[in-house]
């Protein structure tokens, strides 16, 4: 087992977390903040996605297309 501490800033209570490995792409809810953002697995390039009408996002899940 290995523990990693990924280098974010701003993160208040991060609940939720998914991975892409084609992108390197972490997506994470902050559910004190209310916002779900992402950032590349080094910690660069961290963004909001979606910041509007959104409650405690205790969850997450990447969409796949059809």
């Amino acid at each position: 087992e290995t523990d990693y501490v990924l280098p974010l800033v701003g993160v208040r209570s991060a609940v939720a977390l998914d991975w892409d490995g084609t992108s390197q792409t972490i997506f994470y809810t902050d559910v004190e903040s209310d916002v779900i953002n992402r950032a590349f697995w080094n910690g660069s390039n961290q963004q909001t996605i979606i910041a509007n009408d959104l409650e405690s996002p205790a969850g997450i899940k990447e969409a796949t297309p059809c």
